[in-house]
């Protein structure tokens, strides 16, 4: 029981984080490729530095993401118990006030 909730809370508040971000899907790479364009106008070949920097961090930001994902599972796991033993003392409670 006490994974159930658990996990129907978890997808609810990553629903509810992930809606305000649903627009950057496409107007993120249009962005970049704006800016791209409108550096190029300015700068020239040297705006691909900022291309390439980009680039570069895209592993980074992968290893920043294995690495949540590790601790969102152990998170995950203390709240089932956490949650398990509330509904046991709460059964426990009504049980006995019966």
């Amino acid at each position: 029981m006490g994974e159930i909730v658990n996990l129907m809370s978890v997808d609810v508040q990553k629903m509810m984080d992930c809606i305000p971000f649903i627009n950057l899907v496409w107007s993120a790479p249009l962005q970049i490729g704006l800016a791209l364009y409108f550096l190029w106008e300015i700068l020239g070949p040297s705006s691909l530095a900022g291309l390439v920097v980009m680039l570069l961090l895209i592993p980074v930001n992968a290893l920043i993401a294995a690495k949540a994902k590790v601790y969102q599972v152990a998170q995950m796991e203390k709240k089932d118990h956490r949650v398990k033993l509330m509904s046991e003392i709460l059964s426990g409670i009504k049980v006995s006030d019966s």
